[in-house]
């Protein structure tokens, strides 16, 4: 029978576990990210806002991504959005600039992205994800029953 230790140490085995799967999750999801920073809209606003509008010099156009919005299992099966960050360092002596350093536009993309092989992969991996949260919250019940009898026992002596 397990002892309330064998238990803690079970869930931190699959605590760093989750977070293994978890990691590898996002790395894949990379690919999705580098891809929503070239869809075609980051590029129109790039283009026709900051370097054509505004008159940006291109060099001085950043653009990043981070996830956005997740659907299906428990909100984060499969990335659905990305948001894009389209930055740009202002030139001081612009005078259409006077006292603005930075400039950003931020975009969700909510498509233009999808990877058939990423998205097996997020499945898997979130599958797994799921399993393990199950497994701790089980651990979790198992330790607290087996604390619970023993203050209980200790009551009755």
């Amino acid at each position: 029978m397990k002892n309330i230790l064998d238990i803690e140490k079970q869930i931190v085995d699959l605590v760093i576990r989750e977070k293994e799967l978890a990691e590898r999750r996002a790395a894949e999801r990379a690919d999705y990210l580098r891809t929503a920073e070239n869809h075609p809209t980051v590029q129109r606003i790039t283009e026709n806002l900051m370097i054509k509008g505004l008159g940006i010099d291109r060099r001085s156009i950043s653009r990043y991504s981070q996830e956005g919005k997740c659907t299906g299992a428990n909100d984060e099966e499969y990335l659905s959005d990305v948001l894009v960050t389209v930055f740009a360092s202002t030139p001081e002596y612009d005078p259409q600039f006077t006292q603005c350093a930075d400039l950003s536009v931020k975009v969700r993309i909510t498509g233009g992205f999808d990877n058939p092989a990423i998205r097996e992969t997020e499945r898997v991996l979130t599958g797994e994800i799921m399993k393990i949260r199950q497994e701790i919250e089980m651990l979790k019940n198992q330790k607290r029953l087996m604390r619970d009898n023993a203050s209980g026992n200790g009551d009755q002596m």
